[in-house]
């Protein structure tokens, strides 16, 4: 939201925690680099980086990783 006000639409971040057909669970999230390419939010921006390295962490802490 530092670069583009209407990033806010897109927060919080969200992880889906799902389990498929076989019992086995899956994390779905979409990467902050793909999800803030609509608002004028630049590819490099520090904090995109800093989020997305948040969500893997998280959920490979989750998955037992």
């Amino acid at each position: 939201m530092q670069d583009d006000a209407l990033a806010g639409l897109y927060l919080p971040l969200k992880v889906l925690v799902y389990v498929d057909g076989d019992d086995q669970v899956w994390f779905a999230y979409v990467d902050p680099a793909t999800m803030f390419g609509d608002p004028q939010i630049r590819a490099d921006a520090a904090y995109l980086g800093l989020m997305s390295g948040a969500l893997k962490k998280l959920t490979g802490v989750a998955a037992g990783g």
